[in-house]
């Protein structure tokens, strides 16, 4: 785990802090918020897009060095939402796809390695539990052949 990573300069902060980002397989971002405005507004929908759109970009760009060839090996993206609006209503699958990256899958986030990473709003003091409505899924993303 790296600090001050920027998920929108992932090779040029990675570098920064001293990571060799050579050797990872998984690029993750685990519930992007902003921060800045009221989840479901138009500012914050846009604060979000613009965030995700610069995420993929800067993640392909590291998943193509590591994969010329655009095969699975080279590594995945995975985004973790809420799967319930606002954040569903996000484009990630087209923002995804304009960084040359598709959708291989999606799988029920069972809170990480240990099970204990759970969600937790910013301007509320709620924590998600499983048993809810909104659960938080991972959907992956890979390389685009040819792309």
């Amino acid at each position: 785990v790296f600090f001050e990573i920027d998920a929108t300069r992932l090779r040029e902060t990675l570098s920064a802090a001293g990571a060799s980002y050579a050797r990872y397989h998984t690029i993750r971002f685990n519930f992007p918020q902003c921060g800045d405005n009221f989840p479901g507004t138009p500012a914050w929908h846009a604060d979000h897009v613009e965030l995700l759109g610069k995420f993929f970009a800067s993640s392909a760009d590291l998943l193509a060095e590591l994969s010329p060839d655009c095969d699975d090996a080279g590594g995945r993206v995975l985004l973790v939402l809420m799967d319930r609006p606002p954040y569903c209503d996000i484009p990630y699958e087209r923002l995804a796809a304009s960084a040359g990256l598709q959708r291989s899958g999606s799988e029920i986030f069972d809170g990480g390695r240990l099970g204990l990473y759970r969600h937790r709003m910013t301007r509320f003091d709620k924590v998600v539990r499983s048993d809810e409505a909104s659960t938080c899924h991972a959907f992956s993303l890979a390389p685009r052949p040819n792309a």
